[in-house]
């Protein structure tokens, strides 16, 4: 019986299949190492929100022209370059720095952007990253040993903002002598700032050891007061310690109240306040410190007594201004601020004078809590409440005209007022 016999494929015809595979698949291999080569790696991003801001850091570089990826450290050995950085909080604001290096582990270049909406982080950086990686990647490596060539020691996070020239700027960017914002270069801090609004007060003056009862305190209700706060740092737009160092100024006016007099009648009374002082900013992650010293003024004047009673003294505290600020920024919408000062007296006014209390002598405190709630670029809407105290101690001796042992006056409130800090 005669079986079907089954012929392989000769030699000739395996030789030629096999050369056809190789050449097809060499185009392919070289295409996929081409394409890697100029594949940008993006590696995990420390700080909060790093992951989100690197997913959009990999699209803006695309939008760009650069191909970008997310790698982990140690898995990026097949790509042109590699971008490591983080993101850190000061405040209501956020910077992202970035560092790029070639695939033999240059450093391409640095870069540092700070908004208030981190959204705002990847897109303020992206087109320089893009181009400077470019041009980087576009010229061959230099074998310059880094010393001669000047290059700056390797950037480590945890440092100061990046700056490859005294003005701050990129290396790349300050050969075409572009301008830098102070966000730039991570400098948060602002020149000015400026509060202003209206205020409710009541106002408690009372006597004690009046021995022959013959001294009527009074008090003062809700009354409205318009105020102004001023803040300004000189130095804030310099790279220097200078930038923290500022002066305080703080004013609120009365006009057409009444003070009621404890046995009854009512007084007529003029109130204003101004202080001024130095402040140090001393910014500590999402705390800032801020001691102050300085000297202000209290006045409260009297009209004419009603009813033909006894007038009362015009009292005029002239004071030491001793105490610190500590603002949290607990959100990037909210800040909570809580202010405390001493205020050793130096001049009572006319209650201190000889018709009065000749030897009195006085000191004060006074404590303020707040929130601002940010509404918009630069703006907020700060409520506070405020609490001062001021004891006197009359030292009454014999012949003074009158006589008690001392007095307490303390003043309660509550503010509302818009509050200014450009960027």
């Amino acid at each position: 019986m005669l079986r079907p016999s089954i012929r392989g494929p000769s030699l000739p015809v395996l030789a030629t299949a096999v050369c056809i595979a190789v050449v097809s698949v060499s185009p392919l291999s070289s295409r996929a190492q081409d394409a890697a080569s100029r594949t940008v790696a993006v590696l995990p991003l420390e700080g909060t929100g790093g992951d989100t801001i690197r997913d959009a850091l990999i699209r803006e570089l695309g939008r760009a022209g650069v191909s970008a990826e997310a790698r982990v450290a140690g898995r990026a050995t097949d790509v042109a370059a590699t971008i490591e950085g983080d993101v850190r909080r000061r405040g209501r604001r956020r910077t992202l720095r970035l560092v790029a290096r070639a695939s033999d582990g240059r450093e391409l270049g640095a870069w540092s952007a700070t908004r208030r909406d981190p959204s705002d982080l990847a897109p303020a950086l992206a087109a320089r990253v893009a181009d400077t990686i470019r041009d980087a990647l576009a010229e061959p490596p230099t074998s310059t040993p880094a010393a001669e060539r000047g290059a700056p020691r390797p950037y480590r996070f945890g440092d100061a903002p990046v700056a490859d020239d005294p003005r701050g700027r990129p290396a790349a960017r300050a050969a075409r002598r572009e301008p830098v914002t102070r966000a730039e270069v991570g400098l948060t801090a602002t020149a000015i700032e400026l509060t202003a609004g209206f205020r409710l007060r009541s106002r408690s003056f009372s006597y004690h050891d009046d021995l022959f009862g013959e001294h009527s305190g009074y008090d003062l209700a809700g009354a409205p007061i318009v105020f102004a706060d001023a803040t300004f740092f000189p130095g804030a737009l310099s790279r220097t310690v200078l930038a923290h160092i500022g002066i305080e100024a703080r004013g609120e006016v009365a006009v057409g109240v009444s003070s009621r007099r404890s046995d009854g009648g009512e007084h007529g009374t003029r109130f204003h306040a101004l202080a001024t002082a130095l402040t140090v900013r001393l910014p500590m992650g999402p705390v800032e410190i801020r001691p102050h010293a300085g000297y202000g003024i209290h006045d409260f004047a009297f009209d004419g007594a009603s009813g033909g009673q006894t007038p009362l003294p015009d009292v005029r505290y002239e004071h030491l201004l001793l105490g610190t600020s500590v603002i949290v920024h607990a959100a990037d919408v909210l800040d909570v601020r809580l202010r405390g000062s001493w205020l050793p007296v130096l001049s009572l006014g006319e209650i201190g004078e000889p018709d009065w209390f000749p030897h009195a002598t006085g000191g004060g405190v006074e404590a303020e809590l707040g929130a601002t709630f940010v509404v918009g670029a630069g703006l907020g809407i700060r409520v506070s409440g405020e609490w001062r105290r001021f004891f006197l101690s009359m030292n009454p001796e014999p012949g003074d005209a009158h006589v008690a042992g001392g007095a307490v006056d303390q003043h309660l409130g509550g503010s509302i007022g818009l509050e200014w800090r450009p960027d």
